[in-house]
C-alpha cells in the first residue's frame, strides 16, 4: 500500500512537472508575469493544490532551466509560493546561468528595480542586451527602453529605434508607445506622424495613464490621422480614470466644452 501511494505521488509531482513544461512551450516567448497568469489559470481551472505544485516543482527545480525559471516566477508573482524577491532573483539567477532565455530579462528587471538584490543599471542592460540577441522580444523592447533613457548605457535614440522597432513588430505595447513617441518628436528618426499615429494608436488602448495622452493629442491636433474629437475626448477620459488627475481632464474638457461633448 505504501508503494503504491509513493507510486501515486510521483506519477502527480512528473505529471504537474510535465504540464508546466508543457505552458512553458506553448508561451515561449512571454514575459514572467503572463507565464504566471498561465500557470493560475490552469491551477483554477483543475483546482491543483498550491503545496503539490510547490512540492513537484521543487523536487525537481534542477532537472531544467524552464522549472528553475517556474519557480523564480511563483517567488515573484505568488503563484504557488509566498511571495519573495529575494528567492526570485535567486532562481532567476540559476535559470539564466543554465541558458533560460526569458530568465536573463527578468535578471535584468530585478537589477534595475534593486528587486531582491542591489540596484544595478549595468548589469540589468546587460542582461535585457543578453535577452534581446537571444531573441526575447521583451529583451529588446527592454534594450530599447534603456538606450532611450539611458538606463546603465548612453543615451542613443538611433539604437533606441532600432531595438524598439524589433520589438513593435512582435506587438510589446511598451515598445510600440516608445517608437511612436520617437516618430511623434523625431527623436532618433525623422519625424512622421503618421507612422506616430499608427504605432500610438496600435498600443495606446492598452496604455496607462499618461501614455494616453499622446495619442489623444494627434486625434485632438489631427496629427497623423484625422482630427476626431471624440476619440480624443475619449483618450483623455481613459487618462482621468486610470490615474485620477483632474488638472488633466479639466484642460482638455475645456478644450471641447464648446462642442457640447461628453466624455462618456
Amino acid at each position: 500500500m505504501i508503494d503504491n501511494f509513493e507510486n501515486d505521488e510521483i506519477k502527480k509531482e512528473l505529471s504537474i512537472v510535465q504540464k508546466l513544461q508543457n505552458i512553458a512551450d506553448e508561451i515561449n516567448n512571454l514575459c514572467s508575469s503572463e507565464f504566471a497568469e498561465k500557470i493560475e489559470k490552469w491551477q483554477q481551472e483543475e483546482h491543483v493544490d498550491n503545496n503539490l505544485i510547490f512540492k513537484a516543482v521543487w523536487r525537481h527545480r534542477y532537472d531544467s532551466p524552464t522549472l528553475s525559471y517556474c519557480l523564480a516566477t511563483s517567488f515573484k508573482w505568488r503563484v504557488f509560493t509566498e511571495e519573495s524577491s529575494k528567492s526570485a532573483f535567486e532562481w532567476f539567477q540559476i535559470a539564466a546561468e543554465n541558458g533560460h532565455m526569458q530568465s536573463l530579462n527578468d535578471l535584468g528587471d530585478c537589477y534595475e528595480r534593486g528587486d531582491g538584490t542591489v540596484q544595478n543599471l549595468s548589469k540589468a542592460f546587460e542582461n535585457y542586451l543578453k535577452a534581446a540577441k537571444s531573441g526575447s522580444i521583451y529583451g529588446q523592447s527592454n534594450v530599447g527602453c534603456a538606450y532611450y533613457f539611458g538606463l546603465g548605457v548612453d543615451q542613443d535614440m538611433e539604437k533606441a529605434v532600432c531595438w524598439l522597432r524589433k520589438a513593435a513588430n512582435a506587438n510589446v505595447p511598451d515598445a510600440q508607445y516608445y517608437l511612436g513617441s520617437l516618430y511623434f518628436n523625431g527623436d532618433g528618426v525623422e519625424c512622421d506622424e503618421r507612422k506616430a499615429f499608427y504605432w500610438l494608436n496600435l498600443c495606446g488602448w492598452y496604455m496607462c495613464g499618461y501614455r494616453i495622452i499622446m495619442l489623444g493629442e494627434c486625434y485632438e491636433q489631427g496629427r497623423g490621422t484625422l482630427v476626431d474629437v471624440h476619440a480624443a475626448i475619449k483618450c483623455l477620459y481613459k487618462t482621468y480614470q486610470r490615474v485620477e488627475n483632474s488638472v488633466i481632464y479639466d484642460k482638455f474638457c475645456d478644450i471641447f466644452r464648446e462642442e457640447d461633448l461628453s466624455p462618456m
